[in-house]
C-alpha cells in the first residue's frame, strides 16, 4: 500500500481469498485493523510501525498458523486471536504467547479462546497492569496459569472455562477488581484457593461442572456476589453454614450436585431471586424457613429426595414458579398453598390444596402417583394448561371448571372413559390421550386442532370425530381394535370437509385406499402432468402412505411431503395409515 498517512480505519474481514497482509508500514496513523474470519490469511507481517494500532482483530483465522510480533504494539487495547485453531507456536517460545505481549501496557482485553494447541501461558502476562478482560475458555490443553496473574491489578473479568487447568493460583485472590469469575467445566478443577472471599469486587462466579468437593468457608465474605452457579458438579456435597451472610445473592443453582441439605443459614438471603436444586437426588428436604426468601420468585426443586415442603413456602407472596416434579417421595403440598397468591406454573406430584391461586395458568405434575384433584382446584379459574401424563391412577373430574383451558395432556393414564363435560371446553386446542390402554370410547369432543389417541389398544370407537371440523392433526396409531369401517368413514367425513393447507391422519390399516387414483409401489417419488395449469385452482391432493409400526417408534409419526407445481403450491392433505399386524 502507498503511504496513507491519514488512514485509521481498516476492515478486510471475512475475505476468504486474503493469504497475506499487504504492507501497512506506511500507515503509521493506523488505529483498527480487522481481519476477523479471514479463513485464508497465512501470515500476518508488516505491523513493526503500527505505534498507534489500538484494535487487533485475528479471531476465526483459521489458516494462521504463528502470531506476528507484538513487541512494537504500544498503543494495543483489544486483542483478539481466538478460534485460530493452527496456532501452536509463537515467535521466540514455541506453544507459548510471546513474552513481548508483557509490553503491551495498555492492552485491556485480549482473548485467546479455542486456542486448542495452547499449553502454557507466559509469565509476562502479570504485566499487563491495563487488562480488564481475559479469555481463554476452550483452550482445551491448558493445565495451568502463571503464578503471577494476580498481578493484573486492573483484571475485572476472567474466563478460563473448558481448559484443563487442575487448580487456580493463590494469588488470583489479589484480584480486588474482578468481578466476574467461570471455571466453568473445568473438570481437572478439584478447588477453588481458599482466601477466594478476598475478592471484594466478584458479582458472579461460575463454577458449574467442575470436580470441586467444597466451596472455601471464605466465600461467605463475597457481599458483592449476586450470581453463583455450581450446578453438575457430582463431587459437591454440602455448602459452608454461614451461607447466608451473602447479602447480595441473586441467583444459586446447585442443581445436579451431591448436595444433602441447605444450610438454615441460607434464609437469611433477602435478595435471593431464583434458586434451584434441581436433580440433587440426595437432598431430602429444604430449610423449615424457606418462607423467610421474600424476594423468591422462581424455586427449582425437581428431581430430590423430599419427602414434604416446608410449611413456610406458603410465605413466599412473589413466588411465579414452582418445580417439584418427578420428587417420587413427595405426596402432598402444604395445607395452606393457596396462599402464594403470585403463582403462575406449577409442575407437581400430588397436592392437597391449590386456594385461590388466580394467576395460575399451567398444571404440570406428569408421573405423579395422586388418584384425585384437590376440590380447590375449581379455583383455578385461568388455568389454560394440564397436564397429568403418567398418572396412572388418576379419576379424571369434569374440566368444565377451567374456562380458558387450552391444553391437556392425559397420556398414559388408566382411566376407561373421558368424562362426556369435556365438550363444553370452548377453548381446547389440543387433547393427548396417547398409551391410555383401557380407554374403550370417545366422548363428544370440542372443536380441537390436535387429538393424539395412540396405542390406546383398547380404543373400539372413535365416532365423535364425525362431529369435528376444524381438526388438523388426528394420530391413531397401532389402535389395533379400531373398527376400519369407522376408521375410513371418518377419513371420507374428513376429506370432505373445507380445510386449510396442511392435514395430518393417522389410522390403523394395512392398504392403501382403491380410492387413490395414483398409487406407487416403489421409491419415494412420481411425477404427474397436468393439461391445463388453470385447473388447479380448484385441485387439492390427498396422499396416503403405509408404513411399519416400528417405525412409528423410531422416528415418530411425522413425515414431509415436497411438492412442485411449476412454482406454484397448493393445499396439501396427507393420510398416513399404519398397518394393525407386522
Amino acid at each position: 500500500m502507498e503511504h496513507l498517512p491519514n488512514l485509521k480505519y481498516v476492515d478486510l474481514s471475512f475475505s476468504k481469498d486474503l493469504v497475506r497482509l499487504p504492507d501497512l508500514s506506511r500507515c503509521s496513523n493506523l488505529e483498527v485493523l480487522n481481519l476477523h474470519a479471514c479463513s485464508g490469511l497465512v501470515e500476518v507481517t508488516s505491523l513493526k510501525y503500527l505505534s498507534k494500532l489500538t484494535f487487533l482483530d485475528l479471531k476465526w483465522c483459521i489458516s494462521l498458523c504463528t502470531l506476528p510480533s507484538l513487541l512494537h504494539l504500544k498503543s494495543l487495547k483489544v486483542l483478539s486471536i481466538a478460534y485460530c485453531l493452527k496456532i501452536i507456536e509463537f515467535p521466540e517460545f514455541p506453544e507459548q504467547v510471546p513474552s513481548s505481549i508483557g509490553c503491551l501496557s495498555h492492552l485491556s482485553r485480549l482473548d485467546l479462546n479455542c486456542l486448542t494447541g495452547l499449553e502454557s501461558l507466559p509469565d509476562s502476562i502479570g504485566n499487563l497492569k491495563s487488562l480488564r478482560e481475559f479469555g481463554i475458555f476452550d483452550c482445551v490443553n491448558l493445565k495451568e496459569l502463571p503464578e503471577n496473574l494476580g498481578n493484573l491489578e486492573s483484571l475485572e473479568k476472567l474466563f478460563v472455562n473448558d481448559s484443563a487447568i487442575k487448580k487456580l493460583p493463590d494469588n488470583i485472590c489479589n484480584l480486588k477488581r474482578l468481578a466476574e469469575l467461570s471455571v466453568e467445566k473445568c473438570v481437572n478443577l478439584l478447588g477453588l484457593p481458599a482466601n477466594l472471599g478476598n475478592l471484594e469486587s466478584l458479582k458472579r462466579l461460575l463454577a458449574g461442572g467442575t470436580g470441586i468437593k467444597e466451596l472455601p468457608e471464605s466465600i461467605c465474605n463475597l457481599k458483592n456476589l449476586t450470581n453463583l452457579l455450581v450446578e453438575k458438579c457430582v463431587n459437591l456435597q454440602s455448602l459452608p453454614e454461614n451461607f447466608g451472610n451473602l447479602e447480595s445473592l441473586v441467583e444459586l443453582f446447585v442443581n445436579g450436585s451431591a448436595i444433602k441439605e441447605l444450610p438454615d443459614s441460607i434464609c437469611n438471603l433477602k435478595n435471593l431471586v431464583k434458586l434451584s436444586v434441581w436433580k440433587c437426588v440426595n437432598l431430602l428436604g429444604l430449610p423449615e424457613k424457606l418462607g423467610n426468601l421474600e424476594s423468591l420468585k422462581r424455586l427449582l426443586a425437581g428431581g430430590t429426595g423430599m419427602k414434604e415442603l416446608p410449611v413456610s413456602i406458603c410465605n413466599l407472596k412473589n413466588l411465579t414458579k414452582l418445580s417439584v416434579g418427578k420428587c417420587v417421595n413427595l405426596q402432598s403440598l402444604p395445607e395452606n398453598f393457596g396462599n402464594l397468591e403470585s403463582l403462575e406454573e406449577l409442575g407437581a406430584h400430588g397436592t392437597e390444596s391449590f386456594g385461590n391461586l388466580e394467576s395460575l395458568d399451567c398444571v404440570m405434575a406428569s408421573g405423579a402417583g395422586i388418584k384425585r384433584l384437590p376440590s380447590f382446584i375449581n379455583r383455578l379459574r385461568n388455568l389454560r394448561t394440564l397436564n397429568f401424563r403418567g398418572c396412572e391412577g388418576l379419576i379424571i373430574p369434569a374440566l368444565t371448571v377451567f374456562p380458558f383451558l387450552e391444553v391437556v395432556n392425559l397420556d398414559g393414564n388408566n382411566f376407561e372413559k373421558m368424562p362426556d363435560t369435556i365438550k363444553k371446553l370452548s377453548r381446547l386446542v389440543e387433547l393427548d390421550l396417547s398409551d391410555c390402554k383401557r380407554l374403550k370410547y370417545l366422548p363428544e369432543l370440542p372443536s380441537l386442532s390436535i387429538l393424539s389417541a395412540k396405542n390406546c389398544t383398547c380404543l373400539e370407537s372413535a365416532s365423535s370425530l364425525f362431529q369435528l371440523y376444524s381438526i388438523e392433526a388426528v394420530e391413531f396409531g397401532n389402535c389395533i381394535n379400531l373398527d376400519g369401517d369407522e376408521c375410513s368413514k371418518i377419513v371420507d367425513h374428513l376429506l370432505a370437509t373445507p380445510w386449510r393447507r396442511q392435514v395430518a391422519f393417522c389410522f390403523p390399516g394395512s392398504e392403501v385406499p382403491q380410492w387413490i387414483k395414483y398409487q406407487n409401489d416403489s421409491g419415494s417419488s412420481f411425477f404427474l402432468s397436468f393439461r391445463q395449469l388453470e385447473q388447479m385452482k380448484s385441485t387439492y391432493f390427498t396422499f396416503c402412505v403405509v408404513f411399519d409400526p416400528k417405525w412409528q417408534v423410531l422416528q415418530g409419526c411425522k413425515m414431509d411431503v415436497d411438492i412442485t407445481l411449476r412454482g406454484s403450491s397448493e393445499r396439501i392433505k396427507l393420510v398416513l395409515v399404519k398397518p394393525r399386524n407386522m
